[in-house]
């Protein structure tokens, strides 16, 4: 008898690990039932393992994260691997070889979801567990769960402006300014100086001028004239101040010391033989008729009383006159 040709199939592959049997062209049977060699790609049929392979005739293959990459889940639809992000995770970059790479609990440029950027204004953005937070915020600003709000730093301690000083708030910070009658940087306040500029003498030697610096008011008082010397009258003339010896020349005495304390005046007698008012001295006393002392003049003093007395208290009351017609 004829056989078949060699290679013919003689029985065909019964599943994807089994092997088609050939007839050898010599022999009218078949040979024997085989599988494929162990390690033999195949497919299972199931999108979402990886790699198939033949195992002792049998096709399979394990779930594997190539298929779908990190942080996805594979569902199979028909021999294909439909793939899903875990919660928490996002494809964002639209890779299917990298799988669902993307934190969205802390990723800053895709917080919560893909393509949702994390930005805080006046502060540093922090993503945590998918909402926009504030990590930091600028000076002037504090944390709230929107973002970065404005701090009113005059509320306390009037911003750190002097207490003379009106804070405004500004955005992220504050101004200073100085009261109406105050001057300086708003930090540090002081009254402001209203006698700037203003005439305050008077062209009177005998008056003390002052402007007062708050109000501007100029004012006049009599000048101090006082030289604190017990043996002088202080006064003041329009040429200036006059300090006038109170110890005057007396007859037939010598002026030794004044005490500048007490204004107490010490005399020694004067050489016998010296002129005086009504004659001459003789032991400290003016001795003479009184008519004589009148031809000598007819003005001299009694005896004992101060020489040029009459003469002093002319000039102290013409000071007060002229004093009293300045003003």
């Amino acid at each position: 008898d004829a056989f078949a040709p060699a290679g013919t199939v003689c029985r065909a592959a019964a599943g994807a690990c089994d092997a088609a049997e050939a007839c050898s062209g010599a022999d009218a049977l078949c040979p024997g039932d085989r599988p494929l060699p162990d390690g033999t790609s195949c497919n299972d049929g199931n999108g979402c393992t990886a790699p198939d392979v033949c195992t002792s005739g049998r096709c399979a293959g394990s779930p594997s994260d190539a298929v779908c990459g990190a942080h996805a889940t594979c569902t199979d639809d028909r021999g294909t691997g439909a793939c899903s992000c875990n919660l928490g995770f996002g494809d964002c970059d639209g890779a299917r070889d990298n799988g669902c790479e993307t934190d969205l609990g802390s990723s800053i440029a895709h917080c919560g979801r893909c393509a949702n950027p994390c930005v805080i204004a006046h502060g540093t953005p922090a993503c945590l567990g998918g909402n926009c937070r504030p990590a930091t915020c600028d000076a002037g600003y504090r944390a709230t769960s929107g973002g970065c709000v404005d701090v009113d730093e005059c509320v306390t301690g009037n911003g750190g402006c002097s207490r003379d000083a009106v804070c405004t708030n500004t955005d992220g910070g504050r101004t200073c300014r100085c009261k109406a009658g105050f001057s300086g940087d708003g930090l540090s306040c002081a009254p402001a100086d209203r006698c700037a500029g203003v005439a305050t003498d008077d062209g009177d030697p005998c008056t003390d001028d002052r402007c007062d610096p708050a109000t501007g008011t100029v004012s006049h008082a009599p000048a101090s004239v006082d030289d604190h010397d017990a043996c002088t009258d202080d006064l003041c003339t329009s040429d200036g101040v006059v300090h006038v010896a109170t110890c005057g020349e007396l007859d037939c005495k010598t002026l030794s010391r004044c005490d500048s304390s007490t204004g107490e005046c010490t005399y020694d007698p004067a050489v016998d033989g010296a002129a005086c008012a009504m004659g001459t001295c003789q032991g400290g006393r003016c001795v003479g008729g009184a008519t004589a002392g009148r031809k000598k003049g007819g003005c001299a003093s009694a005896p004992g009383e101060p020489a040029g007395t009459a003469a002093l208290g002319l000039v102290t009351l013409l000071a007060w006159h002229r004093r009293r017609s300045r003003r």
